[in-house]
């Protein structure tokens, strides 16, 4: 009942009647559900006829809303374009008229997409603002921006209408705590203003809203704001209204581009792929799609179509969002995954598989990695069973609390990593060994990239509910066999690997890489599991007593172990800035909230190195601690850095967007902005002075482990200079401040740092550590706000040169 727009509830008696009243019956539910479906039956309809009458043009979408530059980079185009041909032919069906416009899924295009429109018929689409920038257009003059353009491919071509990204997002996001009144004046102000540009008379300003979901969060459904809006564009003689279709039969298209980058609304395409939940998606898909394409001539048709129709479904872009820890469907996680799998299932059932022989992996539903209580950090231990001293302390922990478990064997366990080798500590509830010749065994499982012949279940595990679930697909097992222990000190794991029927076979024996003592330590080389730098890998363990299983840890979820990409180039700068020092002007002090452990060292830059790689300049960042309570996709949650680069002449000396209250150094004004957090999806800035971004121009990895972050910059999005001066900026990481900033408040809260000086009237700043240069201290520089002459605080640059 909710869910009904009021203007509906008010104008319906029955549905009007229901909403005082308490205490509903199923009946009711009936009677919100039937009236629910009747007044979706009168959508087509309505449309239908709002298009035969010439108020709306129609476009269609790609059937199942896939990405469709990830299926052509798949080597996939005839999926892409089945996808393409299947939406213009429902929506045929539906409205009586071949659409000529497409919405590509999430604004998604890339070069190689462009032959496959033009040959599925299409003659325009709508793309976002930052592909035309990306195509080497400068947006910052809306003439460019407000005009359709020719995206030539060859012989091929398709017109494309670049959307007003800002305006638009104002809709979508913004006008919704504004009111009715402000919001639509300020709509209009700003139309007016791009008026003034179009004196040619045919310039078109292209509205498109990603945020569909935006009037739920508007006062009254958005009713109040879409009616005023109507009202007023209709009564406004400077603004015509019109359709894709009817502008260019009035007008037509000038422009012609010959490449453009491939992206979409969210910059690049990192929201569906490149996470390892994400990958490891993609990967199955491949296998079921090779399987299928290996046997599709000699299905019946319709068993054909069924496969089909599952392998497209599959393709859809909402699977791929959702996996990954970028984005977040909480407890409905599960529920996606084994969704995308049932997919997968459907096309294996077509190929006359059984749950018995198709993949294992399509039964088991992902968990969710266990968040470590210290991050997994670089750790060089001698494996002796002995627990020297520090030498576990970079190692990331894991607790394991079992107390309904009749065997709670494992107490808790540690892992860490170096350049070739994971390390695993066990501590267990009873000594180590008090069950030497005994039948226990501690068995650690992996899972291994790009392999997918996987098994379900561990190979002790029982059948059913009571079945060992440790949320990832099982490849490989190293073995510590208790009652085959000789000699505690030096030790051997026997390796198996799964044959993906639920067996295992002996692949080889690890030597003198486990020990027993005080603890269990076991060292497994990289190689052994098959994972290299730049990749990821899941990890549990796993005891077993009498040939059953009876502890697992974690218990929440798998141990998930980032190997980090290796970062190279001839150092060109550093910087060494003072530890301890990340108290903003000198008194802020962190939150109160236990995410913020250890309470110390989260915002506080070590040093700096700048790198030249040859192509880019790499920025890699020393911090103090690096903890990732809130499972950001790169690995670390607390920092958010800004660094502002100072190239050529010109430029801006106040903040890129509001939340940091600061202002630069007039002297060398800045000309890009990168903002960087362990969310892409808002961490992943790279801008110019004007405010158009490039977000493709810039990189982001971290290695937890040694608290670095590196900030890769293409040379030839800054100019290619040899010589700039930078400003390095550290905040606290907020997903709901502003710009993402946590603020900084009179005394500490939860979720607030502490400290801030009232007396500053909101003019000092919340930048909690920087790099000062020489003659410069960050002191000095962050209380230099003057709020009796409305100043912020100025900061200043250090110099880079590449001699």
């Amino acid at each position: 009942l909710y869910w009904f727009n009021i203007d509906y509830i008010n104008a319906d008696p029955v549905l009007k009647g229901m909403m005082g009243k308490t205490h509903y019956t199923m009946d009711d539910v009936k009677t919100v559900i039937n009236k629910q479906i009747a007044l979706m039956r009168k959508v087509i309809p309505l449309y239908k006829e709002l298009q035969e009458s010439g108020k709306i043009e129609i476009m269609t979408t790609p059937y199942y809303h896939p990405i469709l530059p990830l299926l052509v980079q798949k080597g996939w185009a005839e999926n892409a374009k089945a996808q393409v041909k299947r939406g213009i032919a429902y929506s045929t069906k539906c409205f009586g008229i071949s659409p000529k416009g497409v919405w590509p899924s999430e604004e998604a295009i890339s070069q190689a997409v462009i032959p496959i429109l033009n040959e599925s018929g299409v003659q325009w689409i709508v793309l976002d603002k930052s592909i035309l920038q990306g195509a080497g257009v400068d947006t910052s003059d809306y003439r460019n921006l407000m005009r359709p353009y020719m995206i030539r491919d060859g012989n091929k071509s398709v017109v494309a209408f670049f959307r007003d990204s800002d305006l638009s997002n104002r809709l979508s996001f913004n006008y919704s705590s504004w009111g009715a009144r402000r919001a639509v004046k300020n709509f209009l102000d700003r139309l007016n203003e791009l008026q003034e540009l179009n004196q040619s008379g045919d310039l078109v300003l292209t509205m498109a809203l990603d945020g569909e979901n935006a009037w739920e969060h508007y006062p009254n459904n958005g009713n109040d704001f879409r009616k005023l809006l109507y009202r007023s564009l209709s009564a406004d003689d400077r603004v015509i209204l019109t359709t894709p279709g009817e502008y260019l039969k009035e007008y037509g298209v000038h422009r012609v581009l010959t490449h453009i980058p491939t992206g979409s609304w969210a910059g690049d395409l990192s929201t569906w792929i490149g996470e390892k939940e994400e990958n490891d998606a993609w990967d199955r898909l491949a296998a079921a799609r090779k399987e299928l394409f290996s046997k599709i001539d000699s299905l019946p048709e319709d068993v054909k179509e069924r496969a089909l129709k599952a392998l497209y479904s599959a393709e859809g872009s909402d699977w791929f969002w959702w996996y990954g820890s970028d984005q977040s469907a909480g407890a409905l996680d599960e529920y996606f995954d084994m969704q995308f799998k049932r997919c997968l299932q459907v096309i294996y059932e077509c190929l006359g598989y059984t749950s018995k022989t198709m993949p294992a992996y399509l039964f088991i539903p992902n968990k969710q990695p266990a968040i470590p209580i210290r991050a997994i950090g670089k750790i060089s231990p001698k494996i002796d069973g002995e627990i020297g001293v520090k030498e576990w302390a970079n190692a990331g922990y894991f607790k394991d609390a079992d107390p309904d478990l009749s065997e709670d064997i494992i107490k808790a366990i540690y892992v860490g990593r170096d350049n070739s080798n994971i390390y695993i500590r066990t501590d267990l509830n009873v000594s180590p060994t008090s069950l030497i010749r005994k039948d226990y065994r501690l068995i650690i499982y992996t899972d291994q990239p790009g392999i997918v012949n996987a098994n379900t279940l561990t190979e002790h595990s029982e059948r059913g509910e009571n079945a060992t679930k440790l949320g990832f697909p099982l490849v490989n097992e190293f073995i510590l066999s208790f009652s085959r222990v000789k000699k505690a000190k030096s030790m051997y794991l026997i390796k198996k690997t799964a044959n993906g029927d639920e067996s295992w076979s002996i692949y080889n024996i690890l030597y003198n890489d486990c020990a027993i003592g005080d603890t269990v330590e076991i060292a497994i080389p990289f190689t052994s599991i098959g994972v290299k730098s730049g990749q990821e890998v899941n990890i549990a363990m796993v005891a077993v007593k009498n040939g059953k299983d009876v502890d697992f840890a974690p218990n929440t979820g798998p141990v998930r172990i980032a190997i980090p990409q290796q970062v190279t180039g001839k150092q060109i700068a550093f910087f060494k800035d003072p530890v301890g020092d990340e108290n903003g002007p000198g008194t802020y002090t962190y939150p109160k909230d236990g995410a913020f452990t250890p309470y110390k060292g989260l915002w506080d830059i070590h040093w700096v190195k700048v790198l030249d790689s040859g192509t880019n300049y790499v920025f890699l960042l020393k911090f103090g601690e690096m903890t990732n309570p809130w499972n950001a996709p790169k690995g670390f949650s607390h920092q958010l850095i800004n660094i502002y680069l100072d190239t050529k002449p010109g430029g801006r000396t106040d903040t890129y967007k509001e939340g940091a209250y600061c202002q630069f150094d007039p002297k060398h004004p800045w000309d890009y902005f990168i903002k960087v957090a362990g969310w892409p999806s808002y961490g992943q800035v790279f801008a110019n002075a004007k405010g158009e971004e490039n977000n493709r121009a810039i990189n982001i990895e971290a290695d937890p482990g040694d608290e670095l972050i590196a900030i890769t910059v293409d040379k030839n999005a800054i100019g290619n200079v040899r010589k700039f001066y930078a400003y390095f900026l550290v905040f606290s990481q907020d997903g709901y401040g502003k710009d993402h900033i946590r603020a900084v408040t009179e005394k500490a809260t939860q979720w607030t740092l502490g400290g801030y000086p009232i007396d500053s009237k909101g003019y000092a700043s919340f930048v909690l550590d920087l790099i000062a240069p020489k003659g410069h201290t960050q002191g000095e520089e962050l209380n230099s706000y003057d709020p009796d002459l409305k100043k912020y605080a100025t900061v200043y640059p250090v110099l880079i040169e590449e001699k």
